[in-house]
């Protein structure tokens, strides 16, 4: 990817560093609580801004969204992407600095693989299967509170270079073990077991 044409087709600032949610806009999941905690952070940290991206499936939750983003003059400071296609999603993960879903809950949550296979520290919630991420220590699996968030969020924009690579490194073997390949011997080698 070309970062520059990247950061250019999205209409980002290149001097800004990125905290992404990329999922459906619904309360299901969760993005209300990573709104509060952002407003927080964002009066302490001028450097991170918010991208939203995916397609809107509750408009009056979005627009709850927007208005309490706007009651706090930072609607320059958010980047609405609407529906991404495979492509742009992947486009969009690699601009970002930090991937966040406070769902509530998911049985898998594809897209936080989709963040680690591209290199970016994940927040997400217990509401997930992702306790490998606390486990392997790529992010943050928390409870889902706004509280919990804007602590992971600190915790997350203060890392070092040196703890970013190791990170993405990390995440990038996790993603690696959910190759179709690996599940698939994975499935034989049940299938063997059964038919003994």
């Amino acid at each position: 990817f070309d970062i520059n044409n990247l950061i250019h087709s999205f209409e980002l600032n290149p001097k800004k560093k990125y905290i992404t949610f990329l999922s459906r806009i619904h309360k299901k999941k969760g993005l209300i609580f990573l709104v509060r905690a952002w407003i927080r952070l964002s009066k302490i940290e001028p450097t991170w801004d918010l991208i939203i991206a995916g397609p809107i499936e509750d408009k009056k939750y979005a627009e709850s969204i927007k208005s309490l983003i706007n009651s706090n003059s930072l609607g320059q400071r958010v980047k609405w992407l609407g529906p991404l296609n495979n492509e742009d999603r992947i486009k969009a993960l690699n601009l970002s600095n930090l991937f966040v879903l406070p769902s509530f809950s998911e049985n898998f949550g594809i897209v936080i693989l989709e963040a680690l296979a591209s290199g970016i520290p994940v927040i997400t919630t217990k509401g997930t299967p992702w306790k490998i991420i606390d486990k392997k220590k790529v992010g943050w699996w928390i409870e889902l509170s706004e509280d919990q968030l804007f602590k992971s969020l600190k915790q997350a924009i203060s890392l070092s270079e040196s703890e970013i690579l190791k990170k993405t490194k990390v995440g990038k073997e996790i993603a690696k073990g959910f190759s179709w390949e690996i599940q698939a011997k994975k499935m034989k080698k049940v299938y063997m077991e059964a038919i003994k």
